[in-house]
């Protein structure tokens, strides 16, 4: 099995604005809504391809409720930690003449350390000797930059394959627990 993990999911609201301007009234023409971040992409794609994964994370408020619909809607299994906080929402503007798109993207909530515990305990508990566990975007705010090596080791001792897609200094922690890819 393949568990994807985002920790810091999103609702993805893809705007359509025909020439976009900075700084004056833009009209949106259309609009469509995604459940998103990295690892619940990779899941996205799996099932696309006709495999299976499991999206894990953490997710809050309507938004979470909003992507956990939209996952069990696509048949994708999901196994969240909520939180009371709000997953954020990012806007994706695509200027369909101008062929460019602008990512406003918001930081996301703090995450307290228990439910991040509880993220670890469920993947310890689900994944087995030879599953994959993608660990893909950026972690909450005020989790520590080395929360992915110590989890990474922690699934390396049952045998359990890594990937990790991080950026900054949760890359370069991550890293030095040798994952998988």
């Amino acid at each position: 099995m393949i568990y994807t993990v985002t920790l810091n999911p999103a609702r993805d609201r893809t705007v359509v604005i025909s020439d976009f301007a900075a700084g004056k009234v833009n009209r949106i023409k259309s609009f469509r809504d995604d459940p998103g971040g990295k690892g619940i992409n990779v899941s996205k794609v799996i099932k696309s391809l006709g495999g299976q994964s499991a999206a894990m994370g953490i997710l809050g408020g309507g938004t979470g409720k909003y992507i956990k619909a939209c996952l069990d809607d696509m048949g994708i299994q999901n196994d969240f930690v909520i939180v009371d906080a709000e997953t954020r929402t990012n806007i994706k503007v695509f200027d369909d003449i101008n062929l460019v798109t602008t990512d406003i993207n918001e930081a996301g909530a703090p995450v307290d350390a228990g439910a991040l515990d509880e993220v670890l305990k469920r993947i310890l508990a689900k994944a087995d000797k030879g599953d994959i566990v993608v660990f893909a975007g950026k972690i909450p705010a005020g989790a520590p930059s080395d929360l992915l090596y110590r989890w990474i080791s922690a699934l390396k001792e049952k045998g359990i394959l890594t990937v990790l897609d991080a950026d900054s200094k949760t890359l370069s922690e991550g890293v030095k627990a040798a994952p998988y890819m």
